[in-house]
């Protein structure tokens, strides 16, 4: 198993389950509010 120490470095690590759960939360909110998401990652 890959470990953090072996990636190289700058890395981005993403939990994508985590990711996911957010920009659904995120669409529910704009759905609620007749809003537009456009969902992108920040560093």
């Amino acid at each position: 198993m890959l470990s953090i120490d072996d990636l190289d470095t700058p890395a981005i690590v993403i939990d994508a389950a985590r990711a996911e759960a957010n920009i659904r939360k995120a669409q529910a909110h704009a759905d609620a509010h007749g809003l537009k998401l456009r969902p992108h990652i920040k560093t």
